[in-house]
């Protein structure tokens, strides 16, 4: 007795039943190939390594010419509980000679896990600025750049303790031809899981060493980093040779012996010869890969379980919109399932406006005098969108305000998990200075709202700065937004 659907219904339910059946027989396949290459790899004797073969086999696993490369396009996992609790990112310790090899093996160690949240940080980055008599004792070769004194190991520690913290930092950028840093340039860094961090004087600085989870020496024969530094410096340096023989009897070798080598009794593991041990890669490569797997949270279970059990109020920092005729009229309009898509549009941006002014009269403004008058001063605005639902928002805004900025952060739910995983973020540099209006079309769980907090708390933006908008919300989401957010704003909620 269903009703007859019309020629486009069916096309579309057809379109949507194949495109199912396409993604479980991809996923099926997908786990069949995956299954197969982890029996074979598991059986060669090179990657026998005892506990790390207990490795979760999710990631997909393609063989290269030499040796497996695990990769997992996975987005970013919850890096956090439902109370907002962090887990602290994996930093591993890469040291070595000059040209021994850190770059190359970290480079290869990140192709092999092949995942956007493994960062790279090299101590390079961190030299110091060379006052100008510094810097004419440089072109004469009387300043030792292999020394402890030539890295700012302060501003490396600063930065690599933000970043184990899941703080956003910003990596300087050093020009080896002036021996300066580049102004007004830099590596914006956020969202690490494993961070590597290769030097020359990786563990040399007790207060950094304490910092490394896990602490890798590459050991490589002397001529032959004599014989890379000396290609390196030519090609990417722009220096003679006799310069770079120089420099090396007079400052690297004998650094090296009394500075760099000594440090090997730190290492947790040795990679002999050079870097391309590829049995001793691979084993770190699964080791962190390993890691990497046991770092994300399952909130959304937990985000449920907590609202049952809660017995919070947090009224006072939740806003329903006034129910007046117009706005129930507007409700039942876009909740009616026979609205076209141009009426579902149009009165949907309707009830939007309304919530942003609404959220709009809650900022904090000054009054002060001027010639012309009296005048408000408002602190700058910024409009964050969760992508996608979240960008309808924002061609409303424009009707609204000419004075602002904007953002985005791209959450999507993960198929299998149903977890929030974290892909892509463009956000304004000042964004910890404005008042930040969170917006997202529906709050169910809560779980994709607090990432996004989450995020925003990570970029420095103070939490009695945000403000959340959403047009419907359930009581779940009602109590999981963050209770330190200023307000939340909201046009209907949904039992």
């Amino acid at each position: 007795n269903e009703p007859k659907l019309t020629f486009k219904q069916e096309w579309s339910k057809a379109v949507e039943h194949l495109a199912w059946i396409h993604y479980k027989l991809k996923a099926q396949l997908g786990k069949m190939e995956n299954h197969e290459k982890i029996c074979s790899i598991n059986n060669e004797d090179s990657l026998n390594c005892g506990s790390l073969d207990s490795i979760d086999n999710k990631s997909t696993v393609n063989n290269s010419s030499s040796n497996c490369v695990l990769q997992n396009h996975c987005g970013r996992r919850p890096w956090y509980d439902s109370k907002g609790k962090m887990k602290e990112a994996y930093i591993i310790g890469l040291c070595g000679g000059s040209a021994s090899g850190k770059t190359t093996v970290a480079r290869n160690i990140t192709e092999r896990i092949d995942v956007p949240w493994v960062v790279t940080l090299n101590l390079d980055s961190f030299y110091k600025v060379l006052t100008p008599e510094q810097h004419e004792e440089s072109k004469k070769m009387n300043y030792d750049f292999d020394h402890p004194d030539a890295i700012d190991f302060n501003l490396a520690i600063k930065t690599l303790k933000s970043m184990k913290i899941g703080k956003t930092v910003k990596i300087p950028i050093y020009d080896f031809t002036t021996h300066t840093r580049l102004k007004n340039k830099s590596n914006v860094v956020y969202g690490a899981n494993v961070i590597i961090v290769e030097g020359l004087m990786t563990f040399y600085p007790k207060e950094l060493l304490d910092i490394l989870d896990f602490k890798i020496f590459v050991e490589t024969d002397s001529d032959l980093r004599l014989c890379r530094r000396v290609k390196r410096d030519m090609e990417e340096r722009d220096r003679d040779l006799s310069s770079i023989l120089l420099q090396y009897t007079k400052f690297v070798k004998p650094n090296f012996d009394k500075y760099i080598f000594p440090l090997v009794e730190f290492a947790d593991i040795v990679i002999p010869c050079n870097s391309y041990n590829e049995s001793a890669i691979d084993i770190i490569a699964r080791l962190i890969q390993r890691n990497l797997e046991n770092r994300g949270f399952i909130i959304r279970p937990q985000l449920i379980s907590n609202y049952q059990e809660s017995s919070i109020k947090i009224d006072e920092k939740i806003y329903l919109i006034e129910q007046t005729k117009q706005v129930k009229t507007l409700q039942t309009i876009i909740r009616d399932e026979k609205t076209d898509r141009l009426s579902f549009c149009h009165h949907s941006h309707r009830l939007i406006k309304l919530c942003l002014v609404k959220a709009l009269s809650l900022i904090d403004f000054e009054i002060f005098p001027n010639d012309f008058g009296p005048e408000n001063s408002l602190k700058k605005i910024c409009f964050v969108s969760i992508m996608r639902a979240g960008e309808c928002f924002e061609d409303v805004t424009k009707d609204l305000l000419f004075d602002y900025c904007f953002g985005k952060i791209l959450i999507q739910t993960n198929k299998e998990t149903a977890e929030p995983e974290f892909h892509y973020l463009k956000l304004p540099n000042n964004i910890s200075s404005c008042n930040v209006l969170l917006f997202d079309a529906s709050i169910s769980t809560g779980a994709s709202a607090l990432m996004a907090i989450r995020i925003l708390i990570d970029h420095d933006v103070n939490e009695d700065n945000i403000i959340m908008i959403s047009l419907l919300l359930t009581p779940t989401g009602y109590y999981i937004i963050h209770p330190n957010i200023r307000y939340s704003i909201y046009s209907k909620c949904f039992s």
